[in-house]
């Protein structure tokens, strides 16, 4: 299983062994929130190209998911969260939003 490390500047995301698989600045996350289904997440750039070509692959059903894709500097305990708890994607979502509106 994976998880994130945050430094201050860079997330880590490391394995079980503690090696570390990926660094980068801001972590991408995309996601179905009708189920609230972790889809993919990691480097922004990676995440949002996942985002943008499942989008144009399903466009003639658009009924199907509802596919949404989020980047930033979130608290790596929340996006650990997201990686270890099935759904937790989904109440991690409301409070972003609900911090965003004030």
């Amino acid at each position: 299983m994976y998880k994130y490390e945050f430094d201050g500047f860079e997330y880590y995301l490391v394995d079980d062994n503690g090696d570390t698989i990926d660094r980068m600045e801001e972590v991408g996350i995309c996601f179905d929130s009708d189920g609230d289904v972790l889809l993919k997440h990691g480097q922004p750039e990676r995440v949002y190209k996942y985002y943008h070509d499942t989008i144009v692959k399903f466009s003639d059903f658009p009924d199907l998911f509802k596919i949404t894709f989020i980047q930033g500097k979130f608290p790596v305990d929340e996006v650990n969260k997201c990686l270890d708890i099935s759904g937790y994607i989904g109440i991690f979502y409301k409070k972003l939003v609900k911090e965003s509106v004030g």
